[in-house]
Parts: structure tokens; sequence; C-alpha cells
């Protein structure tokens, strides 16, 4: 399978949470959507796990832990027990941030990323705010038409609340066109009317799950699968994709303890045999202290 339809599958994914987010219209279902989705989720126990199967060979990312939310310009608090299969690659840690500073717990070590470099990370996310404020509507996207066939299914208790289960399938094409006209906003490419027909071949549309808590209509899960198919071949899908993600305790308040100290993060990298990545810069104006080499 070329890189093309597999950045062409990830990318419908990733639009997953934009499709819900900003759905609207479609009758009940979809106004509960909407007005589930409008209410922010600051506080939670998040149980998120991704696998999917690439030629029959399966890949899982795993994360679980407590989180708290600080809105769009900062990093988000949490203590995630992280696990990862990839091709060749594994890992089992600890990844802890306080939205001033993030470490990595791994082989018995723990390793730093630094107050300053989680600085210019949040000056990064305080500029792209305001670089980018655009709204779907802006760039001539109706969110209704994002999901078809929205449906209910049977109540069910989600991370102990009464739940309406709401289910709807993505409009594969729109989804793409959504994704190439925010590519777009923001510099990049975006997609062709080619790459939308291709897309259009190759996705099975994915099907999305919503559980909303009866009481405070709040989002309790979320699914969504998709699949790939390989249109040289009478087969069935041979990438497949699939996403959940619980939220627990809404109304609980978690503490996440801060570390002192740690190794550089640049030792995990080379110990797991990964590149090195990039300090971010920091933007024009900035003060804050360059990374030691």
């Amino acid at each position: 399978m070329t890189t093309v339809r597999r950045l062409i599958a990830l990318a419908t994914i990733a639009a997953v949470g934009i499709l819900l987010a900003a759905c609207s219209g479609g009758g009940p279902q979809g106004d509960l959507l909407e007005r589930a989705f409008k209410k922010d989720i600051q506080k939670t126990n998040l149980d998120f796990a991704l696998h999917f199967v690439d030629n029959g060979y399966p890949n899982h990312i795993t994360v679980k832990g407590p989180y708290i939310d600080h809105g769009a310009t900062r990093l988000p608090s949490f203590d995630f027990d992280v696990s990862y299969q990839l091709e060749q690659y594994t890992f089992n840690g600890e990844v802890i941030s306080t939205g001033q500073n993030m470490w990595v717990k791994y082989g018995g070590e723990t390793y730093e990323v630094g107050e300053d470099v989680v600085t210019r990370i949040t000056s990064g996310l305080k500029e792209d705010a305001k670089r980018h404020p655009h709204s779907l509507k802006s760039l001539g996207l109706d969110p209704a038409r994002l999901l078809q066939a929205i449906s209910w299914k049977p109540d069910e208790q989600v991370a102990g609340a009464d739940s309406k289960h709401v289910h709807a399938r993505v409009n594969v094409a729109e989804t793409l066109r959504l994704l190439g006209r925010l590519s777009k906003a923001q510099g990049e490419r975006g997609f062709s009317k080619r790459d939308i027909a291709e897309g259009k071949k190759l996705i099975n549309p994915p099907a999305i799950d919503v559980w909303v808590d009866k009481a405070s209509e709040r989002v309790r899960k979320i699914a969504a699968r998709l699949g790939i198919r390989d249109t040289s071949k009478q087969v069935p899908p041979t990438y497949k994709v699939a996403i959940t993600a619980v939220f627990k305790d809404l109304d609980g308040d978690p503490e996440i303890k801060p570390l002192q100290g740690g190794r550089p993060l640049r030792e995990l990298f080379q110990h797991l045999g990964l590149n090195v990545p990039a300090a971010p810069h920091a933007p024009a104006g900035s003060e804050s202290p360059a990374t030691p080499a």
C-alpha cells in the first residue's frame, strides 16, 4: 500500500474529532452531539486506544491516566501510562506533564523535557491560535454534511453513567475536502480532486459511535473504525484502524505531581534508536532561554 494511501487513511481518522466537535443538524441525534461537544472535558481519567492492522501486522498505541485541560494556548497536565508497538518499535513507560514541564519515565530512568522547551511549545500554541483562527463555516464548509446515516443505538452504561448511544458514518469526500481546506488555510497543498476521488475508492465510510451521559450531556466515549481497500485485488480491507476513547471520573479532582530533575530527553531518543527531534524555536520577541547543547 502506498504512502499516499496511508496518509489519506490517517487523515480521515484525524478528522473524526473535528467531525464530531463540529457536528450540527442531523435530527435529534445530531443536536445531542452538537450540545455534547460544546461542553469541554476539563478533567478526566482518560482511557485511549488506537489499534491498526497493516497487511496482517497488528500495531497499537494505548494511553491511560488522569488529564487536566488548561485551554488551547497551554499544554495540559497529565500522568499517562503509555504503551505502543509500531512495527519493530515498542515502548512501555510513563509520560507526565504539569503544563510547565514534562518528564518521561522509561526503563527505570527519568528523562526531563525542560521548562524552556515547554515554554517554547506554549508560545507556539499561542502564535498558532492567532495565525489560524479559521472556523469551518469561514472555510465554506457545512458541518451537517460531514456525518451521514445518523441513528440511535440502545442506551448503555459507560464509565458508570447511563448514556445515549449515537451511531453514524463519515462522508469521506466531504471529510477530505474539509482537511484540504484546513490545510490550504495553513499554507499547505491540500487535497486535489484526484486525491478525493481516490480516497472515495479506497476508504470504506468510517463508522463513528458516541456515548453521551444522559444526566450531564457530556461525552463519555468515542469509537471510530475504518478500513482501506486495495483496489487492485478483490480482498477485504488490508489496512484497518480502530480508535476508542473513554472519559472517566469527569467530576474528579486528579492530582498530578511534578518530578524533580531527570536525564536529558535526547538520551532516551538515542537509547530507543530514534532521531533526536529539533528543539522548537521561540517566536520572534520571545525571551525563552536556549536549550543547552
